[in-house]
Protein backbone atom coordinates (compact mmCIF):
# COMPACT_ATOMS: atom_id res chain seq x y z
CA UNK A 1 0.00 0.00 0.00
CA UNK A 2 2.77 2.39 1.01
CA UNK A 3 4.86 1.53 -2.06
CA UNK A 4 1.84 2.02 -4.35
CA UNK A 5 1.12 5.43 -2.85
CA UNK A 6 4.75 6.48 -3.26
CA UNK A 7 4.73 5.45 -6.92
CA UNK A 8 1.54 7.41 -7.60
CA UNK A 9 2.93 10.51 -5.90
CA UNK A 10 6.14 10.23 -7.93
CA UNK A 11 4.15 9.93 -11.18
CA UNK A 12 2.04 13.00 -10.36
CA UNK A 13 5.15 15.01 -9.47
CA UNK A 14 6.85 14.01 -12.73
CA UNK A 15 3.87 15.06 -14.84
CA UNK A 16 3.65 18.39 -13.01
CA UNK A 17 7.37 18.95 -13.53
CA UNK A 18 7.10 18.26 -17.27
CA UNK A 19 4.22 20.70 -17.65
CA UNK A 20 5.76 23.44 -15.52
CA UNK A 21 9.25 23.49 -16.90
CA UNK A 22 9.18 22.04 -20.39
CA UNK A 23 5.69 22.35 -21.85
CA UNK A 24 3.43 20.02 -23.77
CA UNK A 25 6.09 18.61 -26.09
CA UNK A 26 7.94 17.13 -23.14
CA UNK A 27 4.67 15.82 -21.73
CA UNK A 28 4.05 13.97 -25.00
CA UNK A 29 7.44 12.29 -24.74
CA UNK A 30 6.86 11.53 -21.06
CA UNK A 31 3.56 9.79 -21.79
CA UNK A 32 5.34 7.42 -24.15
CA UNK A 33 7.95 6.60 -21.51
CA UNK A 34 5.38 5.84 -18.78
CA UNK A 35 3.88 2.39 -19.37
CA UNK A 36 0.24 2.80 -20.33
CA UNK A 37 -2.68 0.43 -20.35
CA UNK A 38 -3.50 -1.32 -23.62
CA UNK A 39 -7.01 -1.00 -25.03
CA UNK A 40 -8.03 -4.32 -26.63
CA UNK A 41 -9.12 -4.59 -30.24
CA UNK A 42 -12.79 -3.90 -30.83
CA UNK A 43 -12.70 -6.67 -33.45
CA UNK A 44 -9.84 -9.20 -33.27
CA UNK A 45 -10.88 -11.71 -35.94
CA UNK A 46 -8.50 -10.25 -38.54
CA UNK A 47 -5.70 -12.27 -36.94
CA UNK A 48 -4.75 -15.26 -39.14
CA UNK A 49 -7.15 -14.02 -41.83
CA UNK A 50 -7.04 -12.68 -45.37
CA UNK A 51 -8.65 -9.24 -45.49
CA UNK A 52 -9.72 -6.96 -48.34
CA UNK A 53 -9.75 -3.22 -47.55
CA UNK A 54 -12.00 -0.96 -49.63
CA UNK A 55 -12.78 2.71 -49.15
CA UNK A 56 -15.22 5.11 -50.77
CA UNK A 57 -15.76 8.86 -50.54
CA UNK A 58 -18.21 11.39 -51.93
CA UNK A 59 -16.16 11.39 -55.15
CA UNK A 60 -15.99 7.63 -55.72
CA UNK A 61 -19.04 7.43 -57.98
CA UNK A 62 -17.59 10.02 -60.36
CA UNK A 63 -14.53 8.05 -61.49
CA UNK A 64 -11.01 7.44 -60.13
CA UNK A 65 -10.77 8.59 -56.52
CA UNK A 66 -7.23 9.28 -55.25
CA UNK A 67 -8.51 9.95 -51.72
CA UNK A 68 -10.03 6.46 -51.47
CA UNK A 69 -6.78 4.97 -52.71
CA UNK A 70 -4.82 6.81 -50.01
CA UNK A 71 -7.22 5.73 -47.26
CA UNK A 72 -7.03 2.09 -48.37
CA UNK A 73 -3.23 2.21 -48.49
CA UNK A 74 -2.83 3.89 -45.08
CA UNK A 75 -5.20 1.44 -43.37
CA UNK A 76 -3.66 -1.59 -45.06
CA UNK A 77 -0.17 -0.62 -43.91
CA UNK A 78 -1.33 -0.08 -40.32
CA UNK A 79 -3.18 -3.41 -40.22
CA UNK A 80 -0.24 -5.29 -41.72
CA UNK A 81 2.08 -3.80 -39.11
CA UNK A 82 -0.11 -4.41 -36.06
CA UNK A 83 -2.34 -7.46 -36.58
CA UNK A 84 -0.71 -10.87 -36.12
CA UNK A 85 -0.59 -13.09 -39.21
CA UNK A 86 -2.96 -10.95 -41.27
CA UNK A 87 -2.80 -11.14 -45.06
CA UNK A 88 -3.95 -8.03 -46.91
CA UNK A 89 -5.47 -8.53 -50.36
CA UNK A 90 -3.45 -6.46 -52.81
CA UNK A 91 -4.91 -3.31 -54.30
CA UNK A 92 -4.32 -4.76 -57.77
CA UNK A 93 -6.42 -7.85 -57.04
CA UNK A 94 -9.30 -5.74 -55.75
CA UNK A 95 -9.23 -3.30 -58.66
CA UNK A 96 -9.01 -6.12 -61.22
CA UNK A 97 -12.09 -7.77 -59.73
CA UNK A 98 -14.02 -4.47 -59.67
CA UNK A 99 -13.04 -3.68 -63.28
CA UNK A 100 -14.48 -7.00 -64.40
CA UNK A 101 -17.53 -7.27 -62.15
CA UNK A 102 -18.39 -3.73 -61.13
CA UNK A 103 -19.02 -3.02 -57.49
CA UNK A 104 -20.95 -0.99 -54.96
CA UNK A 105 -21.25 -1.12 -51.18
CA UNK A 106 -24.00 -3.76 -51.33
CA UNK A 107 -21.61 -6.30 -52.92
CA UNK A 108 -19.07 -6.75 -50.13
CA UNK A 109 -19.62 -10.50 -49.89
CA UNK A 110 -19.27 -10.88 -53.67
CA UNK A 111 -16.03 -8.92 -53.59
CA UNK A 112 -14.71 -11.01 -50.71
CA UNK A 113 -15.49 -14.23 -52.56
CA UNK A 114 -13.95 -12.91 -55.76
CA UNK A 115 -10.59 -12.12 -54.13
CA UNK A 116 -10.65 -15.10 -51.75
CA UNK A 117 -10.80 -12.93 -48.62
CA UNK A 118 -12.07 -14.08 -45.23
CA UNK A 119 -13.31 -10.56 -44.43
CA UNK A 120 -13.98 -7.32 -46.28
CA UNK A 121 -13.34 -4.07 -44.41
CA UNK A 122 -15.39 -1.26 -45.94
CA UNK A 123 -14.66 2.36 -44.97
CA UNK A 124 -16.95 5.17 -46.16
CA UNK A 125 -15.74 8.75 -45.76
CA UNK A 126 -18.30 11.53 -46.31
CA UNK A 127 -18.16 15.32 -46.06
CA UNK A 128 -14.37 15.32 -46.21
CA UNK A 129 -12.52 18.63 -45.94
CA UNK A 130 -9.14 19.88 -44.75
CA UNK A 131 -9.72 23.63 -44.55
CA UNK A 132 -11.60 25.95 -42.22
CA UNK A 133 -11.73 29.14 -44.21
CA UNK A 134 -8.75 30.54 -46.08
CA UNK A 135 -6.28 30.74 -43.22
CA UNK A 136 -6.77 27.59 -41.11
CA UNK A 137 -6.31 23.91 -41.86
CA UNK A 138 -8.54 21.50 -39.98
CA UNK A 139 -9.44 17.97 -41.06
CA UNK A 140 -13.09 16.95 -40.93
CA UNK A 141 -14.95 13.88 -42.15
CA UNK A 142 -17.78 11.54 -41.30
CA UNK A 143 -16.65 7.91 -41.20
CA UNK A 144 -18.62 4.66 -41.33
CA UNK A 145 -16.89 1.29 -40.93
CA UNK A 146 -18.36 -2.10 -41.80
CA UNK A 147 -16.81 -5.57 -41.73
CA UNK A 148 -18.43 -8.40 -43.67
CA UNK A 149 -17.53 -12.06 -43.18
CA UNK A 150 -17.26 -13.55 -46.66
CA UNK A 151 -18.37 -17.08 -45.80
CA UNK A 152 -21.70 -16.02 -44.31
CA UNK A 153 -22.30 -12.53 -45.71
CA UNK A 154 -22.89 -11.40 -42.15
CA UNK A 155 -21.90 -7.87 -41.12
CA UNK A 156 -19.77 -8.63 -38.07
CA UNK A 157 -18.87 -5.04 -37.18
CA UNK A 158 -20.62 -1.74 -37.82
CA UNK A 159 -19.29 1.57 -36.54
CA UNK A 160 -20.45 5.10 -37.23
CA UNK A 161 -21.09 7.38 -38.83
CA UNK A 162 -18.58 9.13 -36.57
CA UNK A 163 -17.54 12.77 -36.94
CA UNK A 164 -13.73 12.89 -37.06
CA UNK A 165 -12.15 16.33 -36.60
CA UNK A 166 -8.45 17.10 -36.02
CA UNK A 167 -6.62 19.03 -34.73
CA UNK A 168 -9.07 20.72 -32.39
CA UNK A 169 -7.57 24.19 -32.80
CA UNK A 170 -6.63 23.82 -36.45
CA UNK A 171 -3.29 24.72 -37.97
CA UNK A 172 -2.42 28.10 -39.56
CA UNK A 173 -2.12 27.92 -43.34
CA UNK A 174 1.27 29.65 -43.22
CA UNK A 175 2.70 26.57 -41.43
CA UNK A 176 1.82 23.97 -44.06
CA UNK A 177 0.18 23.30 -47.43
CA UNK A 178 -2.62 21.10 -48.79
CA UNK A 179 -0.43 18.08 -49.52
CA UNK A 180 1.36 18.06 -46.18
CA UNK A 181 -1.73 18.71 -44.10
CA UNK A 182 -3.77 16.05 -45.89
CA UNK A 183 -1.03 13.49 -45.20
CA UNK A 184 -1.03 14.58 -41.55
CA UNK A 185 -4.82 14.34 -41.19
CA UNK A 186 -5.13 11.05 -43.06
CA UNK A 187 -2.43 9.49 -40.88
CA UNK A 188 -4.42 10.51 -37.80
CA UNK A 189 -7.77 9.45 -39.28
CA UNK A 190 -6.70 6.05 -40.56
CA UNK A 191 -4.90 5.26 -37.30
CA UNK A 192 -8.19 5.64 -35.45
CA UNK A 193 -9.96 3.44 -37.96
CA UNK A 194 -7.29 0.74 -38.09
CA UNK A 195 -6.80 0.42 -34.34
CA UNK A 196 -10.32 -0.94 -33.98
CA UNK A 197 -8.62 -4.16 -35.08
CA UNK A 198 -5.58 -4.28 -32.77
CA UNK A 199 -4.74 -3.35 -29.20
CA UNK A 200 -3.19 0.06 -28.61
CA UNK A 201 -1.85 2.24 -25.83
CA UNK A 202 -4.57 4.12 -23.95
CA UNK A 203 -2.27 7.15 -23.65
CA UNK A 204 -1.65 7.61 -27.36
CA UNK A 205 -4.35 10.26 -27.87
CA UNK A 206 -3.04 12.38 -24.98
CA UNK A 207 0.49 12.16 -26.34
CA UNK A 208 -0.60 13.03 -29.89
CA UNK A 209 -2.66 16.02 -28.77
CA UNK A 210 0.22 17.36 -26.69
CA UNK A 211 2.72 16.90 -29.52
CA UNK A 212 0.57 18.37 -32.30
CA UNK A 213 -1.34 21.03 -30.43
CA UNK A 214 -4.69 19.24 -30.74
Amino acid sequence: MKNSLSKNLLLCFSVAFALTFTGCGALAQFMYVVKGHDIPAEFSEFENSRVAVVASTDSSSFGPDPLSDKIEKYISVKLAGNVDDIEIVSDREIKNWIDINGWDETQLQDLGQGVNADYVLSVTVDDYSIREGATIYKGRSEVTVNVVETATGKTTLTSGPDFMEYPENGRPAIQTDDRKFEAFYLAWLTERIARKFYKHDANIDVADDAAFGG
